[in-house]
């Protein structure tokens, strides 16, 4: 596939806004402008849950992260993030903010995540709470039957 040079008329304040969003995710707005559009042409079919063919890249990102830093740095190079959804985890457009799907989409639970990692996700409003330690050992005593 070879690449074409494009010129686009942008407003000034979107030209800042842009610059400063790709710089924030340390690419370039050239780099921004081509992942969302390769994600947007490659919708075959948009439901409430997102698109399959961009879940569906998604799925590596997931089984290669190591941490929750690197699971959200390999996200923002792709224009995804994560964000807390109840007492889970979702995956959100960063050039637009909207929900694409939860993680359990992607084959992976928060709290499976939570466990892989070893901790819960930075900012995460409910954390661990919900994942209950294992239980001391307890003894177990024999009734007396008489």
């Amino acid at each position: 596939m070879s690449d074409e040079v494009v010129t686009l008329r942008l407003p000034t304040d979107l030209l800042r806004d842009a610059q400063a969003l790709a710089t924030a995710r340390g690419v370039s707005i050239g780099a921004m402008v081509r992942q969302f559009l390769n994600d947007e042409t490659q919708v075959e079919h948009k439901s409430h849950t997102g698109s399959a063919v961009v879940i569906d890249r998604l799925r590596p990102v997931f089984e290669a992260a190591q941490d929750w830093e690197d699971l959200n740095a390999a996200l923002l190079e792709r224009g995804f993030h994560l964000r807390a959804m109840g007492t889970g985890t979702a995956v959100y457009r960063s050039i637009n903010g909207r929900h694409l799907c939860n993680t359990a989409t992607v084959g992976h639970r928060y709290r499976a995540l939570v466990k892989r990692f070893g901790a819960p996700m930075p900012g995460h409003p409910h954390g661990m709470k919900w994942i209950r330690p294992a239980q001391e050992p307890f003894e177990v005593v024999e009734r007396d039957r008489s």
